[in-house]
C-alpha cells in the first residue's frame, strides 16, 4: 500500500498536481523516495483508534493547508474522512487496499461510517468491490475499481543478471522467489511446506524470500529442519527488488487474503511466471490463469505440484512469462493508475477550479 501511494503521488506530480503526503504514525522508508522526487512529506500524528472519535490535529491540519482533493489509502479511512469533513474539503477519496484475514467486528460500521463522508470509494480489485457493496452496505454508484499499477520500465525482464551476485550466493538450480512482507496472511509457512515437496523432484532448487515481518523467525525455524536445510535465502527487504525478479525462475505468492497485489505486478511487469493461490484479486491479474498459474488457497499438495510441473517445462514459463509482461504493458502501468484517479478526483470536484492534492501512506 505504501509504495502504491508513493508511486501515484510521483505520477501525478508528473501530470502536473501538486502533492503532498502525509502519515498519522511514522513517516517510513518509503518518505526518503518521496522526499527525493520533491514531495512533502509530513508526519501528523494520529495514531490509534480514538482519534477516529476527534482527529484534531488531522482536521487543523487540513483547515490550514485547504487542499482541493484528499485522498486516503487503507487503515486510516474513518479518522482521514471525518477530518478531512471537519475542514470542510470538497473531495475526499478513500482506496481500499485490501483486508484482514480477520476483520475486527466493528469493521464494516467504521467503513459504512467513514463513507458517509467520502466523495468516491477505491476498492482494488472486484472482490473488494463486492465486499464494500455487499457486506459493508454501500451503494454500487459509490464506488469504482482501480487497480493498482506498476512502473513497467522499471520492472522488466533482463537477460544480463548475474543470478550469484545479485541473490549471494551460487545457483546451480532453478529458483523460486516471493516477495512479501513476513506476516501470517501472506502464508509463507505454506510455501516452505510446498517447497519442501518441490525438492524432493528439484533437490537444487532454492527459494528466495525477501522481505521483513513478525514472521520471520518462525520461517526461519522451520527452514532450518532436515528437509529445508540450506535450500532456503531470507534477504530481509531489498530495495533492488527488479534484479531480484530477475533472478526467479518461477515467482510464488501463497496469501490467504489480497486486494490487487503489488507483487504479482512487479513480477509479471519483469516476465516472470507466477504461480499464486487464487485469492482477492489475484485472479485477474493473471487472466484466470491464461498469464500464470493459480492454485487453492491453503492446498500444499496442489501448490506443490504446480510448483513441480511448471520447474519442469521451461518453454511454458517462457510462454506464461511472456503473457504476463505484455499483460503488465497494456493494462496495468502506474501512469494509467494515475490518469484514472486524476479523473476521480475531476469528478468528485464538481467544478472546483485548481487541484492540491493529498494522500495517506
Amino acid at each position: 500500500m505504501e509504495i502504491v501511494t508513493a508511486r501515484l503521488a510521483i505520477e501525478l506530480t508528473g501530470l502536473g498536481q501538486s502533492v503532498d503526503v502525509v502519515c498519522l504514525e511514522e513517516t517510513g522508508p518509503v518518505a526518503a523516495e518521496l522526499e527525493a522526487a520533491g514531495i512533502p512529506v509530513h508526519l501528523i500524528r494520529t495514531p490509534g483508534v480514538l482519534p477516529n472519535l476527534g482527529p484534531g490535529p488531522l482536521a487543523r491540519w487540513f483547515a490550514e493547508t485547504r487542499p482541493d482533493v484528499v485522498h486516503s489509502h487503507s487503515g486510516v479511512w474513518l479518522k482521514a474522512a471525518r477530518a478531512a469533513h471537519l475542514a470542510r474539503i470538497p473531495a475526499i477519496v478513500h482506496t481500499v487496499h485490501g483486508l484482514l484475514t480477520l476483520e475486527p467486528w466493528y469493521s464494516p460500521y467504521f467503513m459504512w461510517l467513514a463513507a458517509r463522508f467520502t466523495s468516491r470509494v477505491i476498492p482494488v480489485s472486484d472482490p473488494l468491490n463486492r465486499y464494500l457493496v455487499e457486506t459493508v452496505g454501500l451503494s454500487r454508484a459509490s464506488t469504482q475499481t482501480v487497480l493498482n499499477g506498476v512502473d513497467t520500465e522499471v520492472f522488466s525482464p533482463s537477460v544480463d543478471i548475474d543470478r550469484d551476485k545479485v541473490i549471494g550466493r551460487s545457483i546451480r538450480g532453478p529458483v523460486i522467489g516471493c516477495v512479501a512482507r513476513f506476516d501470517p496472511i501472506k502464508n509463507h509457512e505454506l510455501l516452505l511446506e510446498a517447497f519442501a515437496l518441490v525438492r524432493r523432484s528439484h533437490p537444487d532448487a532454492i527459494l528466495v524470500l525477501v522481505g521483513e515481518g513478525s514472521s520471520r523467525e518462525a520461517l526461519e525455524h522451520r527452514a532450518r529442519q532436515p528437509d529445508l536445510n540450506g535450500s532456503v535465502v531470507f534477504t530481509g527487504d531489498r530495495r533492488d527488488t527488479p534484479d531480484l525478479y530477475r533472478c526467479f525462475d518461477v515467482f510464488a505468492l501463497t496469501s490467504k487474503a489480497e486486494g490487487t497485489s503489488m507483487s504479482i505486478l512487479e513480477a509479471i511487469a519483469s516476465g516472470c511466471c507466477v504461480v499464486a493461490t487464487d485469492v482477492g484479486g489475484s485472479g485477474a491479474l493473471l487472466d484466470r490463469g491464461g498469464a500464470g498459474v493459480l492454485v487453492p488457497p491453503g492446498n500444499v499438495t496442489a501448490l506443490a505440484d504446480r510448483l513441480i510441473e511448471i520447474l519442469g517445462d521451461a518453454p511454458r514459463r517462457k510462454q506464461l512469462g511472456d503473457i504476463a509482461r505484455r499483460r503488465a504493458v497494456h493494462a496495468y502501468s502506474q501512469r494509467t493508475m494515475a490518469l484514472r484517479y486524476l479523473s476521480i478526483y475531476r469528478d468528485a470536484l464538481r467544478g472546483v477550479s485548481g487541484t492540491r492534492l493529498v494522500s495517506f501512506a
